[in-house]
């Protein structure tokens, strides 16, 4: 029982090291960038619904897949790892988008602005 215990305390303070990792930038690949690492730079104002009304969701990248990750990783862990934080870079990178979003003047644009951002939200 003793033993049980110790190799949990060990697993926790691992994965507590690697969560610090990852949260600092230090990642085996460059593929990946940590939440905090998204600036305003990235993220300038616009319109969320570039193009025609049917792209309304063309202007917003899709997250990386489990699959994907976990095979660009050097273990089933590490990817699912990664994959939590594409998952919550993905969703910062939306919240900050949608904060930044101009609404236009006009009601038909933003009645598509409103749309667009139903439409995240679900996404999210």
């Amino acid at each position: 029982a003793f033993r049980v215990m110790r190799l949990q305390d060990e697993l926790v303070t691992l994965r507590l090291e690697c969560t610090n990792l990852y949260r600092k930038g230090h990642f085996t690949s460059l593929e990946l960038a940590p939440p905090s690492a998204l600036t305003t730079t990235h993220l300038k104002a616009e319109p969320l619904t570039k193009g025609t009304h049917s792209s309304s969701t063309s202007w917003f990248r899709k997250p990386m897949t489990r699959a994907e990750l976990v095979s660009i990783s050097s273990s089933e862990d590490e990817g699912n790892l990664r994959f939590v934080y594409e998952l919550l870079s993905w969703v910062e990178e939306m919240q900050m988008k949608l904060e930044r979003a101009e609404w236009g003047n006009d009601l038909p644009s933003v009645e598509l602005q409103l749309e667009t951002q139903q439409h995240i939200h679900t996404s999210v």
